[in-house]
């Protein structure tokens, strides 16, 4: 008798819950982004520029090389000259915990259906060999954000050094901005950003 008991219960628990149904897929979008596994160089140059687009800090972060995760060298970036010399304190101790606080604010600061925009144009590879690759492009970088002390277009030129970590993976280990002149004018860079949405 306490056996059919037991027997009915379970019967029933199991039957209750759907622990035994299909259930419907989640949107790979809302599950992390889209982020391919950057065997070359060049996929990390996507994977970052889906990264902004999604305002996606992790899938961000990954395009950074990090030792913990077996890269060779950890992260550097180098500010453009101006903002380097205003914020020389801030970037001579910049790290990766720093770019996350960054692209995290910045990311907060914008609304919700807010896309930033990254443009690279005259993009190319300097160098590619089988331990590093040298990107070289103009950027204008978009994003309608909150703050009215920061600039919401930014452009210059970067440098990426991407290096390959001890699996075969790709990541940027070296970042350095630099300035483009638009007439007379010295445009605000991704330095600056960086500077304003750190704290």
């Amino acid at each position: 008798m306490r056996t059919l008991g037991l027997l009915i219960l379970c019967t029933l628990l199991i039957s209750g819950c759907d622990i035994f149904t299909t259930r419907t897929p989640e949107n790979p979008l809302n599950a992390g982004g889209i982020f391919t596994p950057p065997t070359s160089a060049s996929l990390v140059i996507e994977n970052l520029l889906n990264a902004i687009k999604e305002k996606n800090t992790e899938n961000y972060i990954l395009c950074l090389a990090d030792t913990t995760r077996n890269a060779r060298q950890s992260f550097h970036f180098y500010p453009s000259s101006d903002v380097s010399a205003r914020f020389f304190t801030l970037f001579s101790q910049w790290s990766l915990t720093n770019e996350r606080q960054y692209i995290l604010s910045l990311f907060s600061k914008l609304p919700n259906d807010e896309i930033p925009l990254l443009s690279l144009t005259k993009n190319r590879f300097d160098v590619i060999t089988p331990d590093s690759a040298i990107f070289v492009s103009d950027y204008e970088l978009t994003a309608n954000h909150s703050i009215t002390s920061a600039p919401t277009k930014v452009k210059g030129i970067l440098r990426l050094t991407l290096i390959p970590d001890r699996t075969g993976l790709w990541s940027i280990s070296r970042w350095t901005d630099g300035n483009v002149e638009t007439g007379s004018e010295l445009q605000s860079t991704w330095s600056e950003l960086k500077a304003q949405f750190s704290n």
